[in-house]
């Protein structure tokens, strides 16, 4: 895989380095090998909770008003009231809030004269033209210097507005990543059984997720299944590695998988070009022997089509014809293989030309990973980006036909770039993302882990050597994977029961709902430092304080006196409230 990037040069010429840092966040450093080292003991697991004593007050949450139309001029402005009403909408956009405009705050001065100055200017400037695209990012960057990060987060949102009505999409997607990154929302959900499932796709569970992992150069590990299980503290329903087109099936590795209940996924790569791929001898005699195997495969042909780096970027058209001569001949002779079209998380603007039709398809899977630095560049960080955002634009253009899965994916923990141990980056990526599958994407049925460290494969070109995404070589890693996965929604074998039982799945907490018994509420959170505090109170009384994803709360309701109730979620960052939500319920043990 190619680390840089060819991109044209685009006419907004400030905007360049923004571009390259979308453009390769979601680039994969893979088809590499680990060298041999020490094994290393799981870490045991550790709450996240702390006393509610040790609570401090929190101000009043600052909300995000949402952008307004490009076509409004700005009102002038106000404070804020002391007290702000939102409005909720849990399950909109699979989990993303949605609340009334507030009035802007007043200057705070954290940024200095200068900063303030520039706040003004900025507001003037938007007031006058509410065009102006550079007027709306220099007052959203004037903003974060003066803390004023809810504004901010409109200015950038209102410059995106602008690109994307000018069809600008690139240029879009870096200004709604910056306002992501400046944001700070909750949304509070709680578990309830799964509904019936409709018609499943081969091998889709009613609910939950698989997990699954890259382990066979682990040195750890070695492709022992039980040991890896041992070191996570969960078997994986799905092991992958990476195969040639023209390769035999691999058969052996099938049947171990195979003995642990797990399935396998085969990133089968035409690396010598779409040409060799016929209905020939070789791809019947690959799909009997897949036939043979029996267990589940799900096979990624010709993966990330849509980016420049392979040999099969190629034109949609003829991409899409060996796409469907693989898919036929599956279909004919291997009904335990799933085909699963997956795309790169980014470019997004050309994934859809890419894809071969529904009939042709059984999983949509994508790729994406969270790095530190992006190209190995210390001039382009990365630090600030959600890897839960990634997988949006293939999640709203397909989940609603298609289970989709995250085929590979990982977090660094020491990144060459700026030759430093990223150990706690990692862990909040590893949170934010296994945390916000189930709230935000509960189409998602499968994640795979690439569990490999890239700076030590000595058979990996040295430009790849740029990132440890190893998750066994680090206790402090392990046990962030650990705890991710150890809830039941994520799955350790492969259901082909329908009538197996599902797990519990979170939804939306909507005013209104009535509630009996234990409850378990969790919550999903977007704020701008990574581990911000979740304070959860029943009708303003603090019930608990948690740093830990995803921020759970059990709650036994026969203990509330029956009737209304209010539950809140406060995200405190610094002392400070900066997010709020809010539902009232009904509690009763008649319910």
């Amino acid at each position: 895989m190619r680390l840089t990037s060819r991109r044209r040069r685009r006419e907004h010429r400030a905007r360049w380095p923004y571009l390259l840092v979308l453009a390769l966040a979601g680039w994969s450093w893979h088809h590499t090998r680990a060298t041999r080292a020490l094994p290393a003991a799981a870490p045991p697991l550790q709450t996240a909770a702390v006393p509610v004593a040790a609570v401090v007050p929190v101000a009043t949450a600052e909300p995000m008003p949402l952008a307004a139309p490009v076509t409004e001029r700005v009102e002038p402005l106000a404070a804020p009231p002391a007290a702000l009403e939102l409005i909720w909408s849990p399950e909109a956009d699979h989990g993303l809030r949605v609340a009334d405009p507030v009035p802007l705050p007043t200057v705070t001065g954290d940024g200095g004269a200068a900063a303030n100055d520039a706040v003004r200017e900025g507001r003037a400037a938007t007031q006058r033209n509410a065009g102006n695209s550079l007027a709306w990012r220099r007052l959203g960057d004037a903003c974060v210097a003066c803390k004023l990060y809810s504004e901010a987060v409109v200015a950038y949102r209102r410059e995106a507005a602008l690109y994307r009505q000018r069809g600008d999409i690139d240029g879009a997607l870096v200004q709604e990543a910056k306002a992501d990154g400046w944001d700070s929302t909750v949304v509070i959900y709680r578990d309830q059984p799964a509904a019936a499932a409709g018609k499943l796709a081969k091998f889709e569970p009613a609910a939950g997720c698989y997990i699954g992992a890259n382990v066979e150069s682990d040195p750890r590990v070695r492709g022992d299944y039980p040991r890896f299980g041992e070191l996570t503290g969960r078997g994986h329903a799905i092991y992958f590695d990476y195969l040639h087109y023209g390769q035999r099936f691999p058969s052996a590795w099938a049947k171990r998988a195979a003995a642990v209940g797990a399935g396998i996924q085969i990133a089968w790569e035409p690396n010598r070009g779409l040409g060799e791929v016929a209905d020939n001898a070789y791809l019947q005699t690959f799909a009997r022997d897949a036939a043979a195997a029996g267990t589940p495969v799900w096979l990624r042909f010709a993966s990330e089509m849509n980016g420049d780096w392979t040999a099969w970027s190629v034109s949609p058209e003829r991409f899409k014809a060996s796409w469907r001569t693989v898919a036929g001949v599956m279909k004919r002779l291997a009904p335990n293989v799933a085909m699963v079209w997956a795309p790169n998380a980014l470019p997004e603007t050309n994934i859809t030309a890419y894809y071969p039709g529904d009939e042709w398809v059984d999983w949509v899977g994508v790729n994406f990973y969270a790095v530190h630095h992006h190209d190995n560049d210390i001039k382009v960080p990365a630090d600030r980006e959600d890897p839960s955002d990634l997988p949006r634009f293939v999640y709203r253009t397909y989940a609603a036909r298609k289970p989709i899965m995250v085929c590979e994916t990982a977090a660094t923990h020491f990144c060459r770039a700026c030759g430093k141990d990223v150990t706690e980056f990692c862990r909040d990526r590893i949170g934010q993302l296994y945390g916000a599958l189930p709230r935000r994407y509960p189409r998602i049925k499968a994640i795979c882990w690439y569990d490999i460290n890239n700076l030590t494969n000595n058979g990996a070109r040295s430009e790849r050597r740029t990132n440890n995404f190893s998750l066994t070589d680090s206790d402090r890693v392990l046990e962030a994977y650990r705890r991710q996965v150890a809830t039941p929604y994520y799955l350790s074998t492969v259901i082909t029961d329908a009538q197996a039982p599902s797990p519990a799945r979170p939804v939306g907490l909507d005013s209104g709902t009535a509630l009996a018994g234990r409850v378990r509420l969790s919550a999903w959170v977007r704020a701008w430092q990574d581990r911000p505090t979740v304070i959860w109170k029943l009708d303003g009384k603090p019930l608990l304080a948690t740093s830990t994803r995803p921020f759970d709360l059990e709650w036994d309701t026969t203990k509330a006196k029956p009737g209304p109730h209010t539950v809140e979620a406060v995200v405190v960052l610094g002392g400070r409230g900066v997010a709020r939500s809010a539902a009232k319920v009904t509690v009763g043990a008649g319910l």
